[in-house]
């Protein structure tokens, strides 16, 4: 009885503590998302509510000028890192570069997010919704509240609730840090970010944040899918593959020409940016001053082709301004309105051609949501999923399947790579595509590359004595050795399923023996090559008399590849 308590008390300690810490990850998201949320409504209901008092001429401009202007104080005297959606500096992070995710930079990216959204700049509240999941999973790593086992994941899993805080979409979270932010699918991964994500959902939609939910609309609107529509999802989604690739650059080379004329001097670049939104949406029609009002209007079809052509163009641009000078807010809403109207315009195209089509616009809607994010971002699948879980609809699972894979294709043959990658290159920071890209590594050994100060276990090391060591590192695997002789890999989860946890009993029964590994005088590309077959993060390196020598990570090879 005692011995099983012990083992229930161990799993307990080491295996249910990162679920209890990411659903409370996902606990503070969802409340700092209703905070923002919060916020960002009051705070356009005050601006929309003084535009029926006095001359939107002068009030919007003036909401544009001052929220800018107090952006660019915070970006500039509290924190740099919360300029834009946060994502890249999230992604920047899990890929070892040292990026700020303290508790200045939670508040100054909320703070702002909800001054620059709420007097109109023309972004999504989803960017610092994951920025700041990002740092409530970091600080509570640091600080140590409970043993994360690995702090990066956790930082990953507290982004992907932020992105499901934000939309009321779960599977939409994991998807994301799987497909964008981390590219793994290991399963301390997917079941962090699935607990994180599903708690940020419930506690949201338990709050009342249903911002995004278009079910909570008086009368959904009516979509159908037949075999006459593939056509036109096609031109769709090459359209939204074309756009999306056209965004991408035009917004790099806007970045570009701030970065060229006033550099980081923020409080202009945003307080321009504002003038500029305020100004222009001062001239439009009322419902511009809403953007997930607008999206409503085109998903209803309750507005004209001339309207919708209008409400493409200017959020296209507006949305470039806004984003190019600094301003925190994402990307992710922006684009869904911008694929909306593009969409319904396909879909009054078809609706002219095929007049039976009735339900074409509304549908086409939907899929050009899907198809210009995914042209944008390069996460089909996340793209796909995230209209999906918005909707509820199976009637939109192929539309949404055919435009989010079309625009993929087509925007990474015309513009490679996501514009979170592109806004990294801005800052000179390179993430590698994979292991195996083609670069000069023939004249490199992995004696060249690994790590010669590393952790390692001995082979007659007791359970105990390894969970004590697992304690203060963050590997997930030991070398083990016998006399400086490697004999096998221990891994972090191999110890927590353990049979026993006697004081008295070693490690030879659960350690692997005879791992993968390669000698110190092989090329580099035989590791990589190894790496990428047997789908391993590390290797251990060793002499020709099995000395262990050091450990090749897969970090350590992107360092080099970075720096060839």
């Amino acid at each position: 009885m005692q011995k099983s308590f012990a083992k229930i008390s161990y799993f307990l300690k080491w295996k249910a503590f990162s679920r209890i810490e990411a659903g409370i990850i996902g606990c503070i998201v969802a409340l700092s998302a209703l905070i923002l949320r919060f916020g960002i409504d009051n705070l356009g209901s005050l601006r929309v509510h003084l535009c029926s008092k006095y001359n939107p001429l002068l009030v919007l401009p003036a909401f544009g000028l001052i929220g800018g202007i107090l952006c660019g104080l915070l970006i500039q005297y509290v924190s740099t890192d919360i300029t834009g959606s946060g994502i890249p500096k999230v992604k920047s992070y899990l890929h070892n570069h040292p990026v700020a995710l303290n508790i200045k930079v939670l508040l100054a990216k909320l703070i702002g997010g909800i001054l620059a959204l709420g007097t109109g700049f023309a972004l999504g509240k989803e960017g610092p919704t994951v920025q700041v999941g990002a740092c409530t999973a970091y600080i509570l790593g640091r600080f140590k509240i409970f043993p994360a086992f690995n702090i990066k994941q956790m930082v990953a899993s507290g982004a992907g609730a932020g992105l499901a805080a934000a939309f009321n979409a779960p599977l939409s979270g994991v998807l994301f840090v799987i497909e964008e932010l981390l590219k793994d699918v290991s399963g301390f991964t997917i079941g962090n970010t699935a607990i994180a994500c599903f708690f940020a959902s419930v506690i949201s939609l338990a709050l009342g944040n249903r911002r995004f939910d278009l079910n909570n609309q008086i009368s959904l609107p009516l979509t159908k899918f037949s075999v006459i529509d593939i056509p036109f999802c096609i031109l769709l989604g090459v359209a939204c593959g074309v756009l999306g690739a056209l965004f991408n650059k035009s917004l790099i080379s806007l970045c570009k020409i701030n970065n060229k004329y006033f550099g980081n001097k923020f409080i202009i670049r945003t307080a321009l940016a504002g003038l500029i939104v305020g100004t222009t949406i001062a001239l439009l029609p009322s419902s511009f001053r809403d953007y997930a009002g607008l999206r409503h209007l085109l998903l209803h079809g309750q507005t004209s082709l001339n309207y919708a052509i209008t409400a493409l163009i200017i959020n296209f641009i507006l949305t470039l301004i806004c984003y190019a000078s600094g301003a925190p807010g994402g990307l992710f809403a922006p684009s869904l309105t911008i694929g909306c109207a593009f969409g319904y315009i396909f879909g009054l195209m078809e609706s002219y051609i095929l007049p039976h089509s009735i339900f074409a616009p509304t549908t086409l809607s939907y899929a050009g949501m899907a198809a210009m994010f995914s042209s944008v971002a390069r996460v089909p699948i996340t793209s796909m999923v995230i209209v999906f879980e918005i909707t509820h609809d199976f009637n939109l699972f192929l539309p949404l399947m055919i435009c989010s894979t079309v625009a993929y294709l087509v925007a990474e043959e015309i513009y490679k790579d996501s514009i979170y990658d592109r806004l990294l290159e801005l800052e000179g920071i390179a993430i590698p595509k994979s292991l195996s890209e083609s670069v000069n590594i023939s004249n490199i050994t992995c004696a060249q590359v690994m790590q010669k100060k590393l952790d390692t276990i001995q082979v007659n090391a007791t359970i105990v004595e390894a969970l004590n060591l697992f304690k203060t590192i963050d590997h997930s695997e030991l070398p083990v050795i016998d006399n400086k002789k490697l004999v096998g890999l221990l891994a972090r989860e191999d110890i927590i399923k353990a049979a026993t946890i006697e004081n008295n009993d070693t490690i030879n029964k659960i350690y692997k023996k005879n791992p993968i590994s390669v000698y110190n005088t092989d090329e580099l590309k035989l590791a990589i090559e190894l790496l990428e077959h047997y789908k391993l993060y590390c290797l251990p390196i060793k002499a020709k008399d099995s000395t262990l020598l050091g450990i090749l990570t897969r970090t350590d090879i992107f360092k080099t590849l970075i720096n060839l």
